[in-house]
């Protein structure tokens, strides 16, 4: 209970020092004109979430009834605002300045799968790689990473349930990676500690059709995966200039 406090001390001194408005500019790479918004820079509260950064898009397009109104996800530097997230807790937590234009862009909303069992993949496999023994992850064209254990159950496996990823394996916990689909994915390494804390993480890379190279950190214990580096056309002007196909990592990293 004191750690949980501590942690929402820690946050709330770290949103104080973004400010209270922001100047909000939104764009998107959606093609229909109809759902493109003008170059008008808004002043917005940093309590905003992306709920009520829908409401907003959908007014600035004037769709305003049940039936017209869309859904949409948020990014912010190439980075999904999460949901439950304020745009003052969003800029704070990935060190982004609140003191110039904002720009938000505004896609499509995807629908996060639910993790539970799936024998299939919605889309294309492109790439696996172990983690561990018993423990492996895939990239997917949906561009979620997916993190599977194999199931021990033997009757399970001569009952045809077996045989790939799905039918004899848990999907055990899942992130979206990219905006684009994954192509390539590979183990890094593994941590014993984590800022003195005895704590399972392992790291590893994915590439994806959007340019992007990401690091990414599993904590086995919590069951979650978490983004800790990229490199994408956002962050260096030396980023790939067409999609990546493929990546790895020598042996000894594993």
């Amino acid at each position: 209970m004191a750690q949980q406090e501590e942690e929402q001390n820690e946050t709330k001194q770290n949103t104080s020092a973004v400010q209270s408005t922001l100047q909000v500019q939104f764009t998107t790479k959606i093609a229909d004109v109809s759902l493109q918004c003008d170059e008008t820079v808004y002043a917005l509260t940093s309590k905003l979430k992306s709920s009520d950064l829908c409401q907003v898009v959908n007014h600035i397009l004037n769709r305003k009834s049940d039936t017209d109104r869309l859904d949409f996800d948020f990014l912010i530097d190439g980075r999904y605002v999460v949901g439950g997230q304020s745009l003052a807790e969003h800029l704070s937590e990935n060190e982004i300045s609140s003191e110039e234009t904002l720009t938000i862009e505004y896609i499509e909303k995807t629908i996060e799968p639910s993790a539970k069992r799936s024998d299939e993949h919605p889309d294309w496999v492109s790439c696996v790689d172990a983690l561990k023994p018993g423990l492996f992850i895939t990239g997917c064209y949906d561009g979620i990473v997916r993190c599977w254990k194999p199931s021990n159950d033997a009757d399970n496996n001569n009952n045809g349930g077996g045989g790939g990823v799905g039918g004899g394996d848990a999907l055990w916990c899942q992130h979206r990676g990219n905006i684009a689909p994954i192509k390539g994915i590979t183990a890094l390494y593994a941590t014993n500690t984590e800022h003195g804390h005895a704590r399972n993480m392992y790291y590893f890379a994915t590439v994806a059709k959007d340019r992007a190279v990401k690091v990414f950190g599993l904590h086995e214990s919590e069951k979650r995966i978490e983004q800790v580096a990229k490199i994408d056309t956002h962050t260096k002007q030396a980023s790939h200039r067409l999609a990546i196909d493929c990546c790895s990592a020598p042996y000894p990293s594993k």
